[in-house]
Order: C-alpha cells, then sequence, then structure tokens
C-alpha cells in the first residue's frame, strides 16, 4: 500500500533494509530480550517484501513473469537454507553470534544499494517504453 500512495517501488526497500541493517548491528548488544526491538525488526523485515514483488512487473517482458517470480521463490529458499549454514559457521569460526549479525547487516546494506541500482534501472525502462503525453 506504501508503493501505492508514494509511487516509488525503492523507498519502503530501502528503508526496510536500512532499518534491518541498524537492528541486526543492535542484536548482539541488547540481544534478543527487547520485544519491541523484535516487533521493529518485523515492520521493516514488511516493507522490503512487497517492493520485491513489485519490481518484475515494470523491469520483465510479459511472458517471463511466471518464470521470474519463481526465481524469486527459489532465491528465498536458497537464501533461507544457506543463510543458516552461513551464520553457523561464522559463529563457529568467531565464537559468538556477533560477526554473523554484522555480516548480515551488510548483505541488508548492499542490498539497500542493489535496489538504487536497479530502481534507477527500471526508471530507464519505463520512461523508454512509456511514451510522453504532451496533449
Amino acid at each position: 500500500r506504501l508503493i501505492d500512495i508514494t509511487g516509488k517501488k525503492d523507498l519502503p526497500a530501502i528503508i526496510g533494509l536500512i532499518g534491518c541493517a541498524l537492528f541486526l548491528l543492535l542484536i548482539p548488544t541488547i540481544g534478543f530480550n527487547s520485544i519491541i526491538m523484535m516487533l521493529l525488526l518485523g515492520v521493516f523485515i514488511a516493507l522490503i517484501l512487497p517492493a520485491l514483488y513489485a519490481y518484475p512487473a515494470d523491469i520483465v517482458q510479459p511472458g517471463q513473469m511466471g518464470f521470474v517470480f519463481g526465481l524469486i521463490s527459489a532465491t528465498f529458499g536458497i537464501g533461507i537454507s544457506s543463510g543458516s549454514f552461513v551464520v553457523g559457521w561464522l559463529r563457529d569460526v568467531m565464537g559468538d553470534f556477533d560477526g554473523a549479525f554484522i555480516f548480515m547487516a551488510l548483505l541488508c546494506v548492499v542490498a539497500a544499494g542493489l535496489v538504487v541500482i536497479v530502481e534507477r534501472q527500471r526508471r530507464k525502462l519505463v520512461a523508454v517504453r512509456t511514451p510522453l503525453d504532451f496533449d
């Protein structure tokens, strides 16, 4: 709904990813004890998904939508499976979860940067596909 109101597909995703990064950096110092912190982290995560599913409509050719949505879903599955392994491995190597949370926060910042790049490309594609109406 926020995407519909603002017209910006990137803003909720960027806010969500940066918010997640900040909260992931706080978890090693505060811990999981704060219910409010976990609820806010959930809100930031919830901001990411609608934007992710809204992008393919503008970027992908109409005949490829099913494939792209399948690819997005498969990526989630791979990320969930491999993410648990990587976090556990980082915990074993570093002796605590601090490094793993820092790593996850860095991935969120990288993802926010990728959203900015994709949004710039999307705007170019939409501008090319949509002629200006001067009537």
